[in-house]
């Protein structure tokens, strides 16, 4: 997916929501004023494009965006998060799973994330997991789209697994859609 491609939904989601360019603008300034007073918050690696995803996303609520980022910020920081990010080597395996976001977004601007688990024997969650937080972090940054549904083909799992998988991602307050049968 071309970064580009991603900020073109921008007008539109704007225009969807309501919003002005002033009012983007304007939110934009109020967080960077905020973050002048947080010297813990590395503004300076926070990109305009970031901030306005972040307020999109949060329904232009300026203290949910704040809690996000100082969230956003607090988390980097954590060794653990480091320590997968910085060790990332290896490409996302498609044989024991494939989770891909969709081009087009939906008409009330959602992006659906597809993806199935193919061998539960061979799922390593945690490099499965760093997979996503990569594309997670790509989709933060550059993706103007209102929120996210996930549609999750578990029909090869075991309930140990899907109930592992459900408290991690429905943790996030993100959709998401099971398929698995009941043998």
């Amino acid at each position: 997916m071309d970064i580009t491609y991603l900020s073109e939904n921008r007008t539109a989601v704007l225009a969807f929501c309501g919003k002005s360019e002033q009012d983007m603008k304007g939110n934009v300034l109020i967080l960077r004023e905020w973050m002048k007073k947080q010297p813990h918050i590395p503004s300076e690696l926070l990109s305009d494009d970031l901030l306005e995803i972040h307020i999109i996303k949060n329904k232009f609520l300026i203290e949910k965006v704040k809690s996000k980022i100082e969230n956003y910020c607090s988390m980097k920081n954590k060794p653990q998060t480091r320590y997968l990010l910085e060790n990332y080597t290896l490409a996302p395996s498609t044989v024991t799973q494939f989770y891909i976001p969709m081009p087009i977004l939906t008409e009330d601007f959602n992006r659906i994330f597809i993806g199935k688990v193919q061998d539960e024997d061979g799922y390593d969650m945690r490099k499965e997991f760093t997979n996503i937080i990569v594309l997670r972090e790509f989709i933060s940054r550059y993706d103007y789209s209102l929120g996210e549904i996930h549609i999750v083909d578990m029909r090869n799992c075991s309930m140990k697994l899907i109930t592992k998988l459900r408290t991690n991602v429905v943790a996030d307050g993100v959709p998401l859609i099971l398929f698995f049968s009941s043998n």
